[in-house]
């Protein structure tokens, strides 16, 4: 995950909507740093940001929740391509609102200041501390992997502590002032990258040899379904399907940044299209080899209950000494991961001076995620809360389009993706979130009173004033 750019550009937390400053911020260019960024700048940095550590512990999570390898392959596929075409509504939106904040701006303009208070509320009470404590379980798992004798896994208290402690370092490194650095930021990168590639070629020489443990030593193959294994109806398939869906999309997250780095671009018209399009398509194909390669060296069961599945699959096809060395380049890459989202967390919600309270409370936040949470539940408490903003954005766009809204956009040139694309991706976003509620209403529960508490501190702020929309104002 690289460091966001000039994510400072975002409104602070609680500014008081239609204030000057909040009016000049929209405005404001920066002219000595923007336009700086090329298509191929932008396509690395929504590349990085989509390949996060998640990919490495989250195979894992998919592989419990569906009935064999093939399926499990769906739901990468199936959550890209759903990706795809929220990344697709987002080209218009970044183009229709070329200020950089992204999603912030995004429902100011289509519903009013309060939705832009409210995603930035959700987004550092639940979404960014889950992903730091997730990510401190990757930066755990690994870690004691590494230092743990064969055969006695750590006990769970070991791993929360572990998780606890990277949380709080990296809170404290950024409280001082002190941040990752493009260098380490690229290395970080190259780490990911590089384990990747090894798992996907070695996977493809396993598979051409056929001496794979897992689909190739299996009568089952990509679909079957061993008999002792118990059959579910169609409707808790779905659900289940659902929550492999959004382990897949955490992994995917990332794509909904480019608003931050759109400021940015030399040419945003011609390269924001192809930088998204772009890296879609790359995402999605090293993800889907990857995780083949995984299914054909490793046996199912391993994938359900190994949650370091690179050190499984070193460890079988290289020996200890790669288990050992992936344990380090994840836990290492975990950790980078890490730093750049309390980085994010800091830039999100107020300017760099002010950013101590907030950088420590969502400290707070997230070693209580990583005490009381597991890290399944997690990932489906992110995707509801997280899919339930990006359902709204695109709603906005249908909205934004319907009203003919007057809003600028770069050069006057209008660029409209496929009508099909935001209704798609908005109804099965909308879907997979009812069904997330269904299968665990605690957790939409929980969600609600966050963002009914964060409307109180909104009408505490700015009175009743603050809650008008764009139409009204």
């Amino acid at each position: 995950m690289a460091d966001p750019l000039h994510t400072d550009e975002t409104s602070p937390f609680l500014q008081r909507p239609g204030s000057a400053a909040s009016r000049d911020d929209q405005r404001h260019e920066h002219p000595a740093v923007a336009r700086k960024l090329t298509l191929v700048n932008g396509l690395a940095i929504v590349i990085s940001l989509q390949i996060g550590s998640g990919i490495f512990s989250v195979p894992s999570q998919i592989s419990q929740f569906v009935s064999a390898p093939g399926y499990g392959l769906l739901a990468w596929l199936f959550g890209g391509l759903l990706v795809w075409t929220g990344a697709a509504s987002f080209i218009e939106l970044g183009l229709r609102i070329p200020n950089n904040g992204g999603i912030q701006e995004y429902l100011r303009a289509c519903y009013g200041e309060f939705a832009g208070f409210l995603f930035t509320w959700v987004w550092c009470i639940i979404i960014k501390p889950a992903a730091n404590s997730m990510i401190a379980t990757i930066f755990a798992d690994y870690l004691t992997e590494a230092f743990v004798p064969d055969g006695q896994p750590p006990e769970p208290w070991v791993s929360k502590l572990i998780s606890a402690g990277c949380i709080v370092t990296m809170t404290l490194v950024n409280c001082l002032g002190a941040t990752a650095g493009a260098k380490a930021a690229n290395l970080f990168l190259f780490l990911k990258m590089a384990a990747l590639t090894v798992i996907i070629v070695l996977g493809c020489g396993v598979w051409a040899f056929g001496h794979g443990e897992g689909v190739p030593s299996s009568e089952y193959g990509w679909f079957g379904q061993p008999p002792d294994q118990r059959e579910v109806g169609l409707w808790e398939w779905l659900g289940n399907f659902g929550t492999a869906t959004f382990g897949a999309l955490w992994c995917y997250a990332g794509w909904e940044m480019v608003g931050f780095v759109l400021g940015d671009m030399k040419n945003p018209r011609r390269d924001l299209p192809i930088v998204i399009n772009g890296s879609m398509v790359i995402v999605i194909i090293g993800f889907m080899l990857m995780n083949a390669a995984l299914y054909v060296c490793l046996p199912m069961s391993v994938m359900r209950t190994s949650s370091t599945v690179a050190v499984e699959f070193a460890n079988r096809i290289l020996g200890s000494w790669a288990g050992l060395l992936f344990s380090v380049i994840v836990s290492i890459s975990a950790m980078g991961a890490l730093n750049s989202n309390v980085f994010a967390t800091a830039k999100l919600v107020v300017v760099a001076s002010q950013r101590g309270f907030p950088l420590l409370l969502n400290c707070t936040f997230s070693v209580v995620y990583v005490v009381v949470g597991s890290f399944n539940g997690l990932v489906t408490f992110i995707g509801l809360a997280a899919y339930t903003i990006f359902f709204s954005s695109a709603v906005g766009l249908i909205i934004l389009r319907q009203r003919d809204a007057r809003v600028p956009t770069i050069k006057g040139a209008e660029y409209s993706t496929w009508l099909i694309n935001p209704i798609i991706f908005s109804a099965i976003s909308g879907l997979l979130v009812v069904r997330g509620v269904i299968s665990d209403p605690l957790q939409g529960a929980a969600i609600l009173l966050v963002a009914i508490f964060g409307a109180g501190v909104f009408y505490l702020r700015f009175g009743l004033r603050g809650f008008k929309t764009t139409e009204d104002r």
